[in-house]
């Protein structure tokens, strides 16, 4: 019978996460890819939507927000999960997600006390500033729609960002980008969705001819003739079917956001 030979016991020493800048990398570019899609869209202007941000852990980019007062940005929580404050920059006023404009740092957030990571229901939160933004002209905020403002299925709605530009080719925008979806009737959500959309606390949009759309990384503003009207939560499939995002109508979710931020 064969002896068994010896176990090698190897000490390996611990090493220091280290946060690089963040790259785009190999990718898979199906239609269920979890990668940042703003798929059919144009190249924007930070200086056309000042209130446009972008949020870092460290150095690495993950998530879209939005300025809404000089000390408060809005986001949807699932960019937050799992992260403390001192984690969490914003870089406002630039159209590049890796360089200009100038970034800051976050004191604090507060994640919607209703908030379900499960069901994606609520998915909002709010960052204060250690210091308050610099307004001008690539800087401002923006006004944000008030409870039980409905918002008219058709609307043009203008959702911008940055990802990908392609369902089937590595083209990732370091420039801003923006798309322009109608809102979508809530029952053809509800068709596509079934329970898990809420037409009470969720708004979605959809190119018809499926040509253009958006998924993945969240945080970025829906808006509609100039007002916030939603927080892009969720999407599968990008153009197939359609993006869901935290309506901030929805009296429970608008009041919240006064009671912590007079706004």
């Amino acid at each position: 019978m064969a002896k068994r030979g010896r176990r090698l016991k190897v000490n390996v020493a611990w090493q220091p996460e280290i946060n690089f800048q963040w790259q785009p990398g190999p990718r898979s570019y199906g239609a269920n890819s979890l990668e940042p899609r703003f798929v059919g869209s144009t190249v924007a202007s930070i200086n056309d939507y000042p209130y446009q941000l972008s949020i870092y852990f460290g150095r690495n980019y993950v998530c879209g927000a939005s300025i809404i007062a000089p000390r408060w940005a809005i986001t949807a929580a699932n960019c937050l999960n799992f992260k403390t404050p001192e984690m969490v920059n914003l870089r406002a006023g630039s159209n590049d997600t890796q360089s200009g404009g100038r970034v800051y740092k976050v004191s604090k957030f507060v994640i919607h006390p209703k908030y379900n990571r499960s069901s994606s229901e609520y998915d909002v939160a709010l960052l204060n500033l250690t210091t308050p933004f610099v307004y001008g002209k690539a800087v401002r905020s923006i006004p944000i729609i008030q409870a039980y403002k409905n918002v008219a299925v058709g609307s043009p709605a203008v959702i911008t960002g940055w990802g990908w530009v392609s369902n089937s080719a590595p083209a990732f925008s370091y420039t801003l980008r923006k798309l322009v979806l109608p809102i979508l009737d809530p029952l053809l959500c509800r068709n596509y969705y079934g329970k898990k959309f809420n037409s009470n606390t969720m708004l979605c949009t959809k190119d018809e001819k499926n040509k253009k759309g958006v998924c993945a990384y969240s945080g970025f503003p829906l808006v509609v003739n100039g007002t916030l009207v939603g927080i892009y939560s969720t999407g599968y499939g990008c153009t197939v079917t359609p993006t869901i995002y935290t309506k901030l109508s929805a009296q429970p979710i608008r009041s919240w956001i006064t009671s912590v931020t007079r706004i």
